[in-house]
């Protein structure tokens, strides 16, 4: 995610003196400075009071230095630590650190600024939220509405990282899915407030963007949807559990057939994970083999058909039928693209090798041989 700065200009102000022979002199100008906070405020962030996040920012003093300053953080809904912070001085550029979060619902962090020789003023900072509080107007509908997206992490006192893929796809005007959905279908029965997974409600504000997916906030912006699932895991974004999901995805409709060959799923941290490679032709017929983190590779062939939206119904030469979740990548506008890449439900091992639950997998486009 680009790193964007707002600020908050404090006026300049001019000493103008008179001169013996009854003219005007201007004297040097006063101090000023400006308030960067880090990052776009417009979007919003999850807080939670056990594990509230920082929020940096700079103080940028020309003309200075100032002294006896002193940042205030406050807000309707906001708790901010330190909520004060005080610099006796003098002074020139600082930067500064709070950690912040929302009592319940979207509540905006301000900083008050002043000094012995500068005019005060204040900024709006970042959105933050937390369960509860007042419900965002449910205006917009976000019906049929898909992204897939990769989460990557690293382990704590280590080297150690690991990926897994998603699907978020919005099935109804007020009920989305997190994940892989029972019968191969994007559908969604019993959706919860606040899941993290799974079925969950929505509610999306049209005027304002800002969206709620089950326990998480986000914002539509263009094309895009800027989600936040927790507090970022570390300074590289591709490591972090807030971003904007670019890659649309779309389910085909009954009947449609592919013609290509796709692989992924691999995860070198562990042994368990296992990798595959699907082959879809146009006249039905498919080819998919298994690279278990663990045995022999298998591969089994037989013929496909999607039976219903994003229904992949895989038929093996045994007669050993199986059902998948199919997406598509698509465009912005919904224009298939399946060489950029498909996402595959399969039934995959759990981290402790003897259970299996169902798991997304992105897999990518290679040319044949």
């Amino acid at each position: 995610m680009r790193t964007r700065r707002f600020f908050l200009a404090v006026a300049v102000v001019m000493a103008v003196g008179s001169t013996p022979g009854g003219g005007t002199q201007a004297t040097a100008a006063a101090p000023s400075l400006t308030v960067a906070f880090d990052g776009d405020t417009g979007l919003p962030h999850l807080t939670h009071s056990s594990n509230a996040p920082a929020y940096t920012g700079e103080v940028v003093v020309t003309g200075g230095p100032i002294s006896n300053v002193r940042l205030e953080f406050t807000g309707e809904g906001v708790i901010a630590d330190p909520a004060v912070i005080e610099i006796a001085g003098p002074t020139s550029s600082f930067t500064f650190s709070t950690k912040a979060y929302s009592t319940g619902g979207f509540h905006n962090v301000v900083v008050h600024v002043s000094s012995d020789n500068t005019v005060p003023d204040s900024q709006v900072g970042p959105l933050l939220y937390a369960a509860g509080g007042d419900a965002i107007p449910a205006t917009g509908d976000l019906t049929g509405v898909a992204y897939g997206y990769t989460d990557l992490a690293r382990f704590e006192g280590g080297d150690g990282r690991t990926s897994s893929d998603h699907l978020l796809t919005f099935v109804d005007a007020d009920t989305a899915l997190f994940g892989a959905p029972d019968g191969g279908a994007p559908r969604c029965s019993r959706p919860d407030e606040d899941l993290a997974d799974g079925c969950v409600r929505y509610r999306y504000d049209e005027s304002t963007g800002l969206v709620v997916v089950g326990a998480f906030p986000g914002k539509v912006v263009g094309k895009k949807l800027w989600i936040s699932r927790g507090n970022p895991a570390d300074d590289d974004d591709s490591y972090s559990s807030e971003r904007f999901l670019t890659d649309h995805v779309a389910y085909p409709e009954a009947g449609k057939r592919f013609s290509g060959r796709w692989s992924g799923g691999e995860v070198k941290q562990f042994d368990w994970q296992p990798h595959y490679q699907l082959t879809l032709q146009r006249q039905g017929a498919f080819a998919l083999r298994i690279f278990p983190g663990r045995g022999k590779p298998m591969s089994v062939s037989g013929t496909y058909r999607i039976t219903a939206p994003g229904r992949l119904v895989l038929v093996r030469r045994s007669g050993r039928r199986t059902v998948h979740l199919l997406g598509v990548s698509t465009r912005p506008n919904g224009t298939p693209q399946p060489k950029k890449g498909v996402w595959v439900t399969f039934r995959t091992p759990d981290s402790s090798g003897t259970g299996h639950h169902d798991e997304d997998v992105h897999l990518t486009w290679r040319p044949s041989a």
